[in-house]
């Protein structure tokens, strides 16, 4: 989050470069799944919390949990 202090949290990923990414199957969502993705992603790309990048291999798919 742009606001949290770098001191307080900080994430990383811990990549192995000998080892080849795993590429998944893209899945397709049905329509309500797939407007509650949009407006999840519309609502973190205002705050800015998320940008776009533009490494398709290393997308992942969208995991949905119910709360």
């Amino acid at each position: 989050m742009p606001s949290i202090n770098l001191e307080v949290a900080c994430h990383h990923l811990n990549v192995c470069f000998l080892l080849s990414p795993v590429h998944q199957k893209k899945r397709n969502f049905d329509g309500g799944r797939k407007k509650a993705i949009s407006k999840e992603i519309d609502k973190l790309l205002i705050v800015g919390f998320i940008h776009e990048v533009m490494y398709l291999e290393w997308i992942v798919n969208v995991v949905m949990v119910s709360m």
